[in-house]
């Protein structure tokens, strides 16, 4: 079925495209979720507007990311966890902590779209030892290519 897509959708593309999905997962899921049309001329030529907008953001987007890439990797991320008297570590470093302080240390620094653990892409285990380790992460959001930053983390005994 070729439907409209009415919001971006990771899987799919952006506002505005046209693209071929089975009919069922039109009908089951994309269609009732609001996140597409069915294609039509009208449909098609509405959101060709909305679409430009949509890249216009996008590059917008690319261009601060690329702007703060140097102040991310510059940066320290510090996290505090429980240790034990004889120096094991109490809980961990989850990637889900990662992105949640890389998106606060974005927002400080101007960029007004929050981001997400569906947008920042973290492949880690858990970090359980304390000292600096380097995390590489992936920021890929809607209509624009990937960006690669390598994160330093320090995990330091909490007081």
């Amino acid at each position: 079925m070729k439907i409209i897509l009415l919001k971006n959708v990771p899987s799919l593309g952006v506002i505005g495209d046209v693209v071929n999905v089975s009919d069922g997962h039109a009908r089951n899921y994309l269609i009732p979720q609001k996140l597409a049309a069915i294609a039509t001329p009208q449909m098609i030529a509405s959101y060709q507007q909305k679409k430009e907008a949509a890249q216009a953001q996008a590059k917008e987007i690319a261009d601060m990311l690329d702007a703060i890439k140097k102040d991310v990797e510059a940066n320290i991320f510090s996290f505090s966890v429980t240790v034990g008297k004889d120096g094991s570590v109490f809980g961990s470093i989850h990637k889900d902590d990662i992105v949640k302080e890389l998106s606060k240390f974005m927002q400080k620094h101007g960029v007004k779209q929050e981001f997400s653990k569906d947008i920042i892409h973290i492949d880690i285990k858990p970090i359980k030892e304390l000292g600096e380790h380097t995390v590489e992460a992936k920021i890929k959001p809607a209509g624009i290519d990937a960006r690669t930053w390598r994160l330093n983390i320090v995990v330091v005994p909490a007081e």
